[in-house]
């Protein structure tokens, strides 16, 4: 079977001043050929040459080959491995992809129904790519600022940890120092005969909460077991450090931090991974299915329908008197905002909780004015107790966060945080006039970004990067279709 992987690397500002102008697209043909098969689709570079992207069969030296392309600075991959019914999927969508970018750049425009025409057959082809794949099973210990994991020390003590057990347990495994701030450990997905699906992912996270259970506590990252996770590349330079993330033994581990360093100073010899199946792992892994298996999937109750039909009845048409919004039947999520505001233990803020309400009135069709009065007054009442600011402050920043939402397509993100409107503050173009916003952290950072969700297509454009642009589905995130007109956009840690 042939499988394939995803490649990305980031031109940033100081990779390109260092390099100055480079034809990337000359260098990667140079490295493949004009038209190699193992490539699906051949190259894609966004329009203002910030990122570049590509699928290539998983043989052993085209990650190496992609990475030559840009002096092996900040190439990243994922632990997943995707069928060529994937491959060809993809590259259809992209086909498609670049032909609505052209139809809307002709003069005169299309009209709406051949653009939303062209939309629907977009979110088609993207539905229909297979969403199965095999994935490593990979171990990050990740130390900094704000992490369980303190120093670069402790994330060797508990890589090492980790190592003893797979000996222990004859598992094979590779070792990475990341060139940063901390260690991968990676099991080739072969080792515990891991079948075809979808949700490969969550199993293996469930396998590497049983592994941390059996060694006592290892204070893993578990935001990698993503379906999107980007991993580093083993041999690539890490931007920060300027070291390489590299290959290392048992032994190395043992001699300390100064000696890895060291290493990570010039590219290593990387060994092929050993596919060897182990008991062990494959035991963990039905274990772990049947878990993931058993898990409920949402299904949409009567009461749940009811609530949201409630809401959507309060549309102004004129037809009715219309009912304040405080006396509506509310959606559970939005009666816990309204009432209680924030919940202990919840990373939420004020102003999210403000945006969130906030989007979610004007989903169901209340205007900016009402819609401001009621959350000023919520603020007050609610949510002051959630912060250590003036009323005055809170109402403004309310008043400020309640415009974001009804202004169509424009961000303003209070980035210095003193709950005022200046120009220290980020403002984004994305989205528009009919798009609903979301707020999450799509990619486990830690860390909130901003997206889109279209009621007309039922897509979700989420931007992973961070940079306030939608850089296209190769960088950012594109789902669905999921949902449709007059649904409302919620996001949470499921």
């Amino acid at each position: 079977m042939r499988l394939f992987r995803e490649y990305w690397h980031n031109h940033d500002a100081a990779y390109m001043r260092k390099r100055g102008p480079i034809n990337f697209a000359q260098r990667f043909y140079d490295a493949f050929g004009f038209a190699h098969e193992a490539i699906r689709p051949q190259w894609n570079i966004d329009e203002d040459y910030s990122h570049s992207w590509v699928l290539l069969e998983d043989a052993p030296d085209y990650g190496e080959k992609f990475a030559s392309v840009f002096d092996s600075y900040n190439i990243f991959t994922t632990l997943n491995l995707y069928t060529e019914e994937y491959a060809v999927a993809r590259d259809r969508h992209y086909k498609a992809k670049k032909h609505l970018q052209r139809l809307k750049r002709i003069r005169p425009e299309p009209t709406d129904a051949v653009i939303k025409e062209r939309e629907r057959e977009l979110a088609s082809l993207d539905a229909a790519i297979p969403k199965e794949c095999f994935v490593d099973l990979g171990f990050d210990f990740d130390a900094g600022t704000g992490k369980e994991i303190g120093t670069l020390e402790e994330s060797a003590i508990l890589a090492l940890k980790l190592l003893r057990h797979f000996e222990k347990n004859a598992v094979p495994c590779q070792v990475f120092y990341t060139g940063g701030r901390g260690f991968h450990i990676v099991v080739n997905h072969s080792c515990f005969e891991q079948p075809l699906l979808e949700n490969n992912h969550l199993v293996n996270k469930f396998m590497a909460e049983m592994i941390e259970d059996k060694t006592g506590g290892l204070l893993i990252d578990s935001a990698i077991y993503s379906s999107r996770r980007q991993f580093r590349l083993p041999n690539s330079i890490h931007k920060a450090s300027g070291l390489y993330k590299v290959f290392i033994t048992h032994d190395d581990l043992e001699r300390g931090i100064e000696h890895i360093r060291l290493l990570a100073a010039a590219p290593r010899p990387l060994p092929a991974p050993d596919n060897t199946p182990n008991e062990y792992l494959s035991r963990l892994y039905g274990l772990a299915r049947a878990e993931v298996d058993k898990k409920p999937k949402y299904e949409v109750k009567k009461m749940d329908i009811k609530e949201l039909q409630a809401a959507r009845q309060s549309v102004v048409d004129g037809s009715e008197p219309v009912v304040k919004i405080d006396l509506l039947h509310h959606p559970p999520c939005m009666r816990d905002a309204l009432t209680i505001g924030i919940k202990d233990g919840s990373p939420a803020n004020r102003n999210l909780v403000t945006v969130f309400l906030a989007t979610y009135f004007k989903a169901i069709g209340r205007g900016r004015e009402e819609t401001t009065e009621l959350l000023a007054d919520h603020a007050h009442r609610v949510l002051s107790r959630f912060s250590g600011s003036d009323l005055k402050t809170i109402e403004a920043s309310t008043r400020g966060a309640v415009s974001s939402v009804f202004r169509a397509g424009k961000w303003i993100l209070d980035t210095n945080r003193n709950y005022e409107l200046d120009a220290q503050d980020k403002v984004f173009e994305l989205g528009g006039a009919d798009d609903q916003p979301v707020v999450g952290d799509w990619n486990g950072t830690g860390k909130a970004q901003i997206g889109i969700f279209d009621p007309s297509t039922g897509m979700w454009e989420l931007d992973l990067n961070g940079n306030g642009v939608f850089d296209g589905c190769e960088v950012d995130a594109c789902l669905g279709p999921f949902g449709q007109q007059g649904d409302l956009p919620v996001v949470g840690k499921w």
